[in-house]
Parts: C-alpha cells; sequence; structure tokens
C-alpha cells in the first residue's frame, strides 16, 4: 500500500511458533511507526501495529535475530529521530516487550548531525549463541563513520559495543547494509 511510506523490514520466528513473521516500519504521517504480519491460509495479515510515534520520526532500519538467546527472535528497529534503536522481544506466552531504547549517539560517540544508515544482524564475532546488531554509520566525523557490531548483555537488555570497524574518512554516504558466512570460513559484513 502506497499511502503508507513503508521502510525497512525484516523477518523472524517472533512468536516461537515455528513459522516467520514480518515487521516493518513506516513513516507516514499518522501511520508511523511499526507493523508485523504473518502468513495465515496463504493470506499475508496484519497481526499488530504500534503507530503514533510521531512525523519526524525517519525510521531507517530493521533486523531480527535471537540477540537474548531464548527460543524466540527479537527485532530491532532504527531510527535517526534521535539516533536511537529499540529492542522488542518475546516472553514464553509471545508478549511483546520493548526491552530497552538505546540512544546510538551516547554508546557509540556519534555527532548530533551522524545518521544510521542501516542495521542487520548475524552471529559475527564468536560464533557461539547469540546474534550481534551491526550498525552502518555516515558521519561527517571521519573517526566514528563506519560500522559497530553491538551485543546485547542478557542481564541489563543495553547493547554494549564489541567490535567497530570506523575511521574511514568522510562523504561515503553508506546506503545499505548486510551480514553473512560467504565464504563458510568468517561472518563478513
Amino acid at each position: 500500500v502506497s499511502s503508507f511510506d513503508w521502510g525497512n523490514l525484516a523477518a523472524g520466528d517472533f512468536y516461537g511458533d515455528e513459522k516467520d513473521e514480518i515487521v516493518i516500519v513506516s513513516n507516514e504521517v499518522g501511520k508511523n511507526g511499526y507493523y508485523i504480519y504473518s502468513i495465515s491460509a496463504g493470506n499475508i495479515v496484519q497481526d499488530t501495529e504500534a503507530i503514533g510515534w510521531g512525523a519526524a520520526s525517519d525510521w531507517v532500519g530493521a533486523a531480527a535475530g535471537n540477540f537474548d538467546n531464548t527460543d524466540r527472535e527479537d527485532f530491532v528497529l532504527a531510527r535517526n529521530y534521535n539516533q536511537e534503536i529499540r529492542l522488542f522481544t518475546h516472553d514464553t506466552a509471545g508478549a511483546r516487550t520493548a526491552r530497552s531504547t538505546i540512544s546510538l549517539k551516547a554508546l557509540l560517540e556519534i555527532p548530533a548531525n551522524a545518521s544510521i544508515t542501516g542495521i542487520a544482524s548475524g552471529n559475527v564475532i564468536d560464533n557461539i549463541l547469540g546474534d550481534e546488531l551491526v550498525v552502518l554509520v555516515n558521519s561527517p566525523d571521519y573517526l566514528t563513520n563506519g560500522y559497530y557490531v553491538l551485543s546485547l548483555n542478557t542481564s541489563t537488555y543495553q547493547f554494549e559495543v564489541k567490535s567497530q570497524n570506523t575511521g574511514w574518512g568522510t562523504g561515503h554516504d553508506w546506503q545499505a547494509l548486510t551480514v553473512g558466512d560467504y565464504d563458510l570460513s568468517l561472518i563478513h559484513i
């Protein structure tokens, strides 16, 4: 539907029913927020919406992964309104919880005029339980321009910087990000 100004989307088994659901963000005024869709009897149906986030949210990313090592996948949404990421998890009964809101400006020490241009998830550091979140940042400060790998501390439900590859200079205007095991030996970003 074109009147929603759809943004990024991600898919994962958020409900623990062994079927993937889709989370998608919208920047449309009055519909600004996220929506979760599933497949039922061969049709795509809306399960949930969480709207009313304000017209200037500037949603720029969605990623799904098992960040907290449970039997359900979680999702993270990123917005440039205040350079934040939001983690959403599901408990064993399937109830969604907005676990934490993390200011990337403070965590990554990026300038106020930097922007998040993409997020992705995968087991990129240690190849053991738990996915990490990778955040791509366009920054006018060449020292903070690049990507950051974040890992969830399951005691505090806050992300922590585990690795970064920055200092790439300015003017790159990054547009997208993906992670994966492209050569069967290492995860690449």
